[in-house]
């Protein structure tokens, strides 16, 4: 029996998707959310690597 459905009811889940435009730029999605309270925390944005010189 896997304990994933208590984890889950007690914990809320978290979920993180990283998307690549280009070689060196990357969009990123992460929400936190609960079963009781909905979404606890979420952030988004696009992000470039830069390479030191």
């Amino acid at each position: 029996m896997s304990s994933e459905p208590i984890f889950k009811s007690i914990f809320g889940e978290g979920n993180a998707e990283e998307i690549a435009v280009d070689e060196d730029v990357f969009e990123m999605f992460v929400t936190i959310s609960h079963p009781w309270w909905g979404k606890m925390y979420e952030y988004k944005g696009q992000f470039e690597l830069r390479k030191n010189a």
